[in-house]
């Protein structure tokens, strides 16, 4: 591994420097009149190629991580989507799950894997019912359907597994407070903030707030103004979704331990 992991750093290497004299180029040339729009436009689209280098290598480097990560916790993948749950405290998809466990633990998940993983979740429990302290299971809806979207665990109450309307934005929305809180904890690794990126990208897809396009000193303001607004919609969506969850909860009470967990 640690051959590898030099390998990947000499590589790294190698792009970031070539990266950064192309960079040096462009911004010399954004700020010369004399150049040519065509010209300029074609600097531009060149740094794509260094990008596309750079990502490669840093999903390569993710691995290498990862692997060490999983020998020093000595956990599966099972685990790791499980203790990620119970931080979140609400159900949710497989690319929020690998984002979010890599951010909080460095450990890359291949979501490609998640279905296999939920697939030998029901096999364990068919073989051995309540054998495990927590299964990873499915959301329904309020028919008792499976919702594969959406991951649960199996020790949480009915009603918190059951998708009504507004539940999703209700997982979303806490899918944002969930990250908000780990920021304001600072739980980051070596100086970087492995979060405030997710911050970004979830607060414009599920509010459509602007990225933090702010110097460092700014940042706080901006931190506490989304949060903010993440609970004034929790406080608004919460209660009515809850209210419709334990309802349908009721109505599915009487099916057995089986379909309440994984469905009919």
């Amino acid at each position: 591994m640690t051959k590898t992991f030099d390998r990947l750093r000499a590589e790294l290497d190698t792009v970031l420097t070539s990266e950064r004299v192309a960079l040096d180029r462009l911004i010399a040339q954004v700020v010369d009149p004399t150049v040519d729009p065509v010209a300029l436009v074609g600097a531009a689209e060149s740094q794509a190629r260094f990008e596309r280098m750079r990502s490669r290598l840093v999903k390569e480097l993710q691995e290498v991580a990862s692997e060490s990560r999983r020998r020093e916790e000595e956990r599966s993948t099972r685990q790791f989507v499980l203790r990620a749950l119970e931080t979140i405290g609400c159900p949710q998809n497989a690319g929020f799950l690998e984002e979010y466990v890599w951010a909080s633990e460095r450990v890359s998940l291949n979501t490609r894997g998640f279905g296999a993983l939920r697939r030998d979740e029901r096999r364990a429990w068919g073989r051995h019912p309540g054998h495990r302290l927590a299964y990873i299971v499915p959301c329904l809806d309020a028919e008792a359907r499976p919702l594969a979207k959406w991951m649960a665990r199996s020790d949480w109450p009915l009603q918190v597994r059951i998708v009504v309307e507004g539940a999703g934005e209700l997982f979303e929305l806490k899918r944002l407070a969930c990250l908000l809180e780990a920021e304001r904890r600072g739980d980051t690794g070596n100086g970087y903030d492995p979060f405030f990126p997710l911050i970004e990208k979830y607060g414009e897809s599920i509010l459509d707030w602007e990225p933090a396009r702010v110097m460092e000193r700014q940042r706080g303001a901006w931190l506490a103004e989304l949060n903010a607004e993440v609970n004034a919609r929790l406080a608004h969506l919460a209660l009515p979704v809850e209210r419709a969850q334990s309802a349908a909860a009721e109505t599915l009470e009487a099916l057995s331990e089986d379909d309440k967990l994984w469905g009919q």
